[in-house]
């Protein structure tokens, strides 16, 4: 067999563990992923587990501490992190509110942002500049192609600036173009500016190796890419960023205490930032998620069928008249795309009633495709769905 059949068959094969698949063409990741039965199975199994043996017994304390402690090793091997440096979150809105808010700002301190981040994360970023009486600055990237058009425009604004904190997304959400996030970092450090990174559409899709990349703080969630459930996502802290910011909610899980049970300083790594009781069972389900997506294949290899599937994708709208293309040149898992004379959310509205399942972009004002390793069939469904109202 050739090597393109046998990675056929195990699309095939890792088809069958996920039922969001079985009756609709699912092309909506970049919102939610999907998880796999096994994946629901071992959360349920946890839940089971924790009852039969009394929620926070002395044995259950201390295997939610294990579970922990399993779940950030897996972050940190996948994606090239220490252990320390991971703090669990809900999401990854959550993560970028730890870094926003815990950075020490001063009246009149600019926060630089782009002009393609979430609306979650744009409101964070608002609300704090409103609290703290902060400048909030834009640095127009959206329209830019090439690397060196984005890190000359970033240098410009930050000499006029002058920022503390620069909050990017790694992939824009919207149109799916890749910043360069390692040179991003290396002249935000120059002018000594915090990167804060929104790893929202890049973790479980990108390769990534994050001491290499040298952001400051870098945000993302489980239950998009991972395929892992809602409500369980990290923050990765550099180490020599971890004293740059402070806690801004506290409790149990991020304190040390004396003899007397008294709080008397922060723990020594990242988990400082993790508060309290949280839905620990569902650390099992991410755990169990990431397991079958190496049994795929590993990060590159997946990120190369995903580029494949992209690339396809890519090509077959093209046929479509009047459509146009945000982000022809590719690199991530999202296709975003607009079609003359329209409206895209009628578009998608009677997509998703035949099961075709992606979503519309408010800006650009756009449709948007987030495909898998394993969206293949979709493809086509989608092509088909669209030459029919098109």
């Amino acid at each position: 067999m050739k090597s393109g059949q046998i990675l056929e068959s195990k699309i095939q094969e890792a088809r069958l563990k996920y039922p969001a698949l079985k009756n609709k063409s699912y092309l909506n990741f970049g919102a939610q992923g999907s998880m796999a039965l096994s994946t629901i199975e071992r959360i349920q199994k946890s839940y089971e587990y924790v009852q039969e043996n009394g929620p926070l017994s002395a044995a259950m304390f201390g295997w939610i501490v294990e579970e922990c402690k399993k779940i950030k090793a897996i972050l940190a091997e996948e994606l090239g992190a220490q252990v320390a440096s991971l703090a669990l979150t809900q999401n990854a809105t959550e993560g970028c509110n730890i870094a926003l808010w815990g950075y020490e700002w001063q009246e009149n301190d600019c926060l630089l942002t782009t002009d393609s981040e979430h609306n979650g994360v744009m409101k964070a970023a608002l609300q704090l500049c409103k609290r703290r009486k902060l400048r909030l600055e834009i640095c127009r990237l959206a329209d830019l192609q090439s690397e060196e058009e984005i890190i000359s425009e970033l240098e410009k604004s930050i000499r006029q600036n002058k920022p503390k904190l620069f909050m990017l997304s790694h992939v824009l959400w919207n149109t799916g173009k890749v910043l360069p996030l390692k040179e991003i970092t290396e002249i935000c450090h120059k002018h000594d500016v915090l990167v804060l990174a929104d790893g929202a559409q890049s973790v479980g899709v990108l390769p990534l190796n994050l001491k290499e990349l040298g952001a400051d703080f870098y945000a993302f969630t489980g239950h998009k890419w991972l395929g892992g459930p809602e409500g369980i996502g990290a923050l990765y802290i550099k180490p020599e960023s971890l004293e740059r910011i402070e806690p801004t909610f506290a409790g149990w899980r991020g304190a040390v205490f004396d003899a007397k049970g008294y709080p008397v300083d922060w723990a020594p790594d990242a988990s400082r930032f993790e508060v309290a009781t949280a839905p620990f069972p569902l650390l099992s389900g991410l755990a169990e998620a990431i397991k079958l997506h190496r049994e795929f294949g590993t990060a590159e290899e997946r990120y190369q069928t995903i580029l494949k599937n992209t690339a396809r994708l890519s090509e077959a709208l093209k046929s479509i008249p009047g459509l146009s293309l945000l982000n022809p040149g590719g690199g991530s898992s999202l296709l975003s795309f607009k079609i003359d004379k329209a409206s895209h959310l009628e578009i998608v509205k009677k997509l998703d009633s035949q099961k075709i399942i992606l979503r519309t972009i408010p800006n650009p004002d756009c449709i948007r495709a987030s495909l898998h390793y394993f969206s293949n069939g979709e493809i086509d469904a989608l092509v088909d769905g669209l030459k029919k109202l098109v």
